[in-house]
């Protein structure tokens, strides 16, 4: 004789233990279900939780101040990878978007880097007032 199919065996309960049997494996289901996304919300904070630690580790987030610097530094025209590369060397933890965000905001709301068509950034630095009075 074959052995029997787990249904086959199932379906030989009274109908009645059956439906207890189906209410019980759905409750079980849901919670289950809740507890995958009570663990997919924890694991989401504790990477979260994880890469500010390792921002505090090397020394914090990267800020306009070193992005001017390593460009001012330079002394020429660099593109975005440039920039992030330079800052790489000196040892910044920064993605690449994050030195791009930056760039971005010195150009547009402080106008202290310049950037031109071939999307190359500069510091832009104010001359030294003249004085006219002085004859030639």
């Amino acid at each position: 004789m074959a052995p029997k199919s787990v249904v086959d065996l199932l379906s030989q309960q009274n109908p009645d233990a059956l439906v207890s049997m189906l209410e019980t494996a759905r409750s079980e289901f849901k919670t289950a279900q809740e507890e995958v996304e009570r663990k997919r919300a924890e694991v989401a904070l504790i990477e979260e939780a994880l890469v500010k630690a390792r921002r505090r580790e090397s020394g914090g987030r990267l800020t306009r101040e070193q992005v001017f610097e390593a460009l001012s530094a330079a002394g020429e025209p660099l593109t975005l990878e440039d920039v992030h590369s330079l800052l790489t060397k000196q040892g910044v933890t920064a993605t690449r978007d994050s030195v791009r965000e930056h760039l971005r905001r010195l150009v547009e709301k402080n106008g202290t880097v310049l950037r031109d068509d071939q999307g190359r950034y500069w510091a832009a630095f104010v001359p030294a007032a003249t004085d006219d009075d002085i004859p030639f």
